[in-house]
């Protein structure tokens, strides 16, 4: 099992059979530099999510504006979307990786379809072609409103909170996803 320690800026993994916890990324600096899992820095990782084959662990980073990549199978990391620079503004069907974020907390995996969906504080929700790297709207305006409108109506045409934290793809139907907003 793999959780987040956002203060401590690493992802710990627990190994339930015996009960020993590890690092498994993040040195404890607070940055967002490094290509390995032994000398890679995270800024306040918070989300985590598998890709289909549990080779891949994509981790949301908070103040580093980004979602990481960490190959389990290598141990390589790498930046799978955002710059670092904090953005609200982007451009459907962009590269991810030259896409601004802010504050991704949120992210899972559409094994099914091979999609990361990313929340945070874009006001809005967004999915990436893990394949291509290409970086989509699937809800929100990217405006906001204190009384958060579109029930009943298209994804791409609410305006959302503020904030959008946990995210989850419908295990039972990929074409479905849950989010929490603040």
């Amino acid at each position: 099992m793999y959780c987040s320690e956002s203060a401590g800026n690493r992802v710990r993994a627990i190994n339930l059979a015996n009960g020993i916890i590890t690092t498994l990324v993040g040195t404890g600096e607070t940055s967002s530099t490094g290509t390995n899992t032994s000398d890679a820095t995270l800024n306040s990782p918070l989300g985590l999510s598998y890709d289909a084959t549990r080779n891949l662990l994509y981790v949301a980073e908070l103040y580093g504006n980004i979602v990481r990549c960490v190959n389990l199978a290598t141990n390589n990391v790498s930046v799978f979307a955002g710059t670092g620079s904090v953005g609200t503004t982007f451009t459907d069907g962009a590269q991810a990786t030259s896409t601004t974020l802010s504050n991704p907390i949120g992210v899972a995996v559409d094994e099914v379809n091979n999609l990361v969906y990313i929340a945070g504080s874009f006001k809005r929700i967004l999915v990436v072609n893990a394949a291509t790297g290409v970086i989509n709207s699937v809800a929100g305006t990217g405006m906001t409103s204190s009384t958060p409108t579109g029930d009943n109506g298209q994804a791409l045409s609410a305006v959302l909170g503020t904030s959008q934290t946990g995210i989850r793809v419908d295990a039972n139907n990929p074409n479905k996803i849950y989010f929490v907003e603040s």
